[in-house]
């Protein structure tokens, strides 16, 4: 018996749906259906030849607490990929709410990325990009392809974390920040009058 295709829906209402078949998923549809979820941003750094390399990415997921791990998925054909493949060890910076211009900056063609950018060399010998919410040093245990994809799994090395800051996240092809459920609305409201000119998109999670 065959499979069944892989189908999703892309629906505005629950009227429209009725309306509608499923649809077989392509590149475009699936690209607009996955971009529903959620997800932090992470700039993805890296050294090989005396070089540092850097990369926007959100394909980056937990995968053991004990041993800690994790797993990184870095399209072939980016220039960054080569230079984790070759150094076989990365730093995962999970960015904080003020830095959107970072996630840009590393996701535009560039020869020098890490210009104004301020970091420090690890124990390792990697960049570890300043003022993140997160940092995550790693070294590649193993790799698989997947699709257009390298999925590099790896040992965690040292990680840090800052409680104080917020997290940037991106959600439908745009950026947007965290509300917790209890924060007050009046927080929020002064917040978007003190911060005019940040992307307006907001994400509240119960």
């Amino acid at each position: 018996m065959a499979d069944e295709p892989l189908a999703v829906e892309i629906f505005d209402d629950d009227k429209q749906r009725e309306k509608n078949e499923m649809k077989t998923a392509d590149t475009t549809l699936f690209r607009r259906t996955i971009s529903r979820f959620a997800s932090g941003v992470t700039v993805i750094t890296t050294s090989h030849g005396g070089t540092n390399h850097g990369m926007t990415a959100s394909a980056v997921t937990a995968l053991s607490l004990n041993p800690p791990m994790l797993v990184l998925c870095v399209n072939r054909e980016a220039p960054t990929h080569e230079a984790i493949s070759t150094a076989d060890s990365f730093v995962v910076n999970v960015l904080s709410k003020s830095q959107e211009p970072l996630a840009r900056q590393f996701s535009r063609p560039s020869d020098d990325k890490f210009a104004g950018v301020e970091t420090y060399t690890s124990a390792l010998g990697l960049p570890v990009i300043t003022g993140c919410l997160a940092n995550f040093e790693c070294t590649v245990t193993a790799r698989t392809t997947g699709g257009t994809h390298t999925v590099f799994i790896a040992d965690v090395r040292a990680a840090a974390a800052y409680d104080e800051r917020k997290p940037l996240l991106y959600y439908a092809g745009r950026f947007g920040r965290l509300v917790l459920a209890e924060d007050d609305l009046r927080d929020l409201n002064r917040l978007e009058k003190a911060e005019s000119g940040w992307t307006s998109d907001w994400f509240r999670m119960a």
